[in-house]
Formats: C-alpha cells, structure tokens, sequence
C-alpha cells in the first residue's frame, strides 16, 4: 500500500513538472513572437511620417511592447490586416 502512494506522489510530481516545463516553453515562444511582431511593426512604422502615424487607427504608439492597449488582439488583428492589405497592393 505504501509503494502504492510513493508511485502515485511521483506521478503527480511528474506531472507538475510536465506543466512547469510546458508553460516555460510556451512563454518562450510568446515571448519570442512577441519580439518578432514588434520588429514588423517598427519596420511598418517607419514607412509612415509621424503626422499619419498619429491619425492612423492602427498605431499604438512607438511600440507594441509597452503600449496600453485594452484590447491587444483586436489592435493585433488590425494591424497585421493593414500589413497584408499593404502586400498585396
């Protein structure tokens, strides 16, 4: 009975780490698309002069890192429109 329980708290054990080690890994990759989103929209940016920037729905500000944003998806989903708008033209 008592191997039982030891195999059972190293099952759980296991277990806890699996999901440390995946929410690390999943943070990296967030945080890893987040540098590259960022890289695109400074080079988006700096297509525009700064009098259009302002007026532009789309801009958050000089960077998508620190801007205050309530609802980023939305704002994400926008912008990255207006990048594929602009490819395809």
């Amino acid at each position: 009975m008592n191997n039982l329980k030891e195999m059972q708290e190293k099952l759980n054990k296991s277990k806890e780490i699996i999901k440390t080690l995946d929410d690390d890994f999943e943070y990296l990759n967030r945080k890893k698309e987040m540098a590259e989103l960022e890289n695109e929209y400074q080079n988006y940016c700096k297509q525009f002069s700064p009098a259009y920037l302002s007026g532009s729905s789309w801009y958050v500000g000089p960077s998508l890192l620190t801007a205050n944003i309530n609802n980023f998806e939305m704002n994400m989903a926008f912008f990255l429109g207006c990048i594929a708008n602009s490819q395809a033209k």
